[in-house]
């Protein structure tokens, strides 16, 4: 998960987040109230009039923002979200996202080796840093009011 003092300031700045879009089964990383595990599964969930927060799974990242893109073009108004998406060669995600700079605005850019991340404790104190980050990361912004979309959303 984001260390929390980085996230702390994209839900000041951007928030408040309504939804955590991908928590771990126990919710032990979810920063919001209302959070979507692996069983409740972004990719079909309702976006719809919430301001989300998303650390995405490389996986699913763009099944993802493509459902998101969908629950924007219902609800115009009021769905909003800030993606973190790591930037390599290859990545879906980074490409779908700079694929569409009018609706997604990059927030934040951290370099590679930027202490980025955290993971629980292992002997049950807190919470211990991962080390330095392998590739760029960038928090993207679609913000709440109406933007442009992509025919296929």
């Amino acid at each position: 998960m984001v260390c929390p003092v980085r996230w702390a300031e994209l839900d000041q700045e951007f928030g408040p987040f309504t939804v955590d879009a991908c928590v771990a089964e126990s919710r032990a990383n979810a920063y919001c109230y209302l959070s979507w595990s692996k069983a409740e599964d972004a990719r079909v969930q309702k976006f719809d009039g919430h301001n989300a927060w998303g650390n995405l799974p490389f996986s699913i990242i763009v099944a993802i923002i493509k459902n998101f893109l969908k629950c924007k073009r219902r609800q115009q108004w009021g769905t909003a979200a800030c993606f973190l998406v790591p930037v390599w060669p290859g990545n879906e995600g980074w490409e779908l996202v700079r694929s569409l700079p009018e609706v997604f605005k990059v927030v934040r850019e951290w370099a590679q080796g930027t202490h980025l991340f955290t993971a629980p404790d292992l002997r049950g104190h807190g919470r211990t840093a991962w080390g330095p980050t392998r590739w760029p990361v960038v928090v993207v912004r679609v913000g709440p009011e109406p933007v442009a979309l992509p025919d296929w959303a």
